[in-house]
Order: C-alpha cells, then sequence, then structure tokens
C-alpha cells in the first residue's frame, strides 16, 4: 500500500528550517570517504567509490539496505531523495537527518573499530516500512568490499 502524502508534504518548510545542514566541516577532502544515500521507494540506496577511490566514475559501487564500511575513517554520507521526505537515524551513534527531493545533506561521522550499525529510516506519510531498516558494517581494511 502505498501512502497517502504528497511528495514534499506540508511539512517542507519545517523540515528544512530544522535539518542540520553544516557547510563548515572540518574534514579535510583527502581524508574522507564520501558515500551518496539516496532514498528511493522506501529503500536506501548507496554509491561509494571504487578500486580508484573515486565517487563518480565507472567503478563506483552500489548497494541497496546494507554498506560495508573501513574502520577508523571518516564518513560524509550525502543523503537525498528521489521520491519522498524520509529520515536516516544512525541510532547507535545518536545521528539523524533527513532526505529530501532535490536536496543533499550531510551526516558525518568517524567509524571505529569492528562493529555493526543499524540503520533506521521513515518516510513522513505515517506508514513504517521495513525496507527502510538496514545495516552498516564496519570492519578493519581488509574486510572493506569495494
Amino acid at each position: 500500500m502505498f501512502c497517502k502524502c504528497t511528495k514534499y508534504g506540508i511539512a517542507l518548510p519545517f523540515l528544512l528550517a530544522s535539518a542540520s545542514c553544516d557547510m563548515n566541516s572540518d574534514l579535510s577532502p583527502t581524508n574522507v570517504l564520501v558515500i551518496e544515500v539516496t532514498g528511493d521507494e522506501f529503500n536506501w540506496n548507496f554509491r561509494y567509490p571504487g578500486l580508484d577511490g573515486v565517487l563518480g566514475t565507472n567503478d563506483d559501487q552500489h548497494s541497496v539496505q546494507l554498506l560495508f564500511l573501513p574502520e577508523n575513517t571518516e564518513i560524509v554520507l550525502k543523503l537525498t531523495s528521489s521520491d519522498y521526505l524520509y529520515s536516516f537515524a544512525l541510532p547507535d551513534l545518536d545521528l539523524r537527518e533527513v532526505a529530501v527531493p532535490g536536496l543533499t545533506f550531510d551526516l558525518q561521522f568517524r567509524t571505529k573499530g569492528d562493529q555493526t550499525l543499524q540503520i533506521l529510516g521513515d518516510q513522513f506519510c505515517g506508514f513504517a516500512h521495513e525496507t527502510l531498516i538496514g545495516k552498516i558494517h564496519v570492519g578493519i581494511e581488509g574486510d572493506y568490499h569495494y
């Protein structure tokens, strides 16, 4: 069953006013792993650099609901949506951000040792979609999947 809300809803002005968009990051671009996260049809789609380490090239990797990250790495998740308003939360790190069509918001954190982080998501129409639940596996560099 589809949500009975509009794609952008009346909550958009509130979300834009309350979303944390830190444009003055202290992370230098050379030591950061940037990953694109797109909410689409009640799923989280991840796009991350392949073996060349550069996002936006032919060897980019894609996954849905599951992301593997190296430990001890600065991460920037670039959140957006292709269809609805979503929330993206990493409760283990006490982090939450919105995904809005046409806008990108950054969620930054540093991975630590070997761990599994739960991804909780929701769209703003009032129904829960279990497909917005995912996992991030953090492991040693050799366990990082390209």
